[in-house]
């Protein structure tokens, strides 16, 4: 049994087949795209995920904002991006929108050993 979101997309027991075969095409697409989102962030550093966006659009290609927006904030809940205490302007140019960075390991490790006390309480 998968273990879900934010590690993997699922269907809910029950479900029609379809379900399950949409979730196994989600898992592939995926890893590609969060794969894609580290990559942006290592060569091009912290951004907000309207940022990132406008960076990995490639000539031709529809990129979604959700989309990049969804696999930044899987990252969070997987301990590979933080906060960087800077902001951008959001979609609609008004709201400020914090920019991303990735975790140092030091930070990954603090993130993982409170994630298990918090399992433990």
């Amino acid at each position: 049994m998968s273990a879900g979101y934010p590690y993997s997309a699922t269907a809910k027991p029950g479900s029609e087949r379809t379900a399950f075969a949409a979730a196994d095409l989600n898992n592939k697409t995926l890893k590609a795209m969060l794969a894609r989102v580290v990559k942006d962030m290592t060569e091009n550093g912290p951004g907000t995920p309207e940022e990132i966006t406008a960076r990995m659009v490639l000539p031709g290609e529809h990129l979604l904002l959700n989309t990049v927006r969804a696999r930044t904030t899987q990252l969070k809940r997987l301990g590979r991006v933080i906060a960087d205490g800077t902001f951008g302007l959001g979609e609609s140019g008004r709201a400020k929108v914090a920019r991303l960075r990735l975790m140092t390991t030091d930070e990954q490790v603090a993130f993982w050993a409170a994630k298990a006390e918090e399992a433990q309480q």
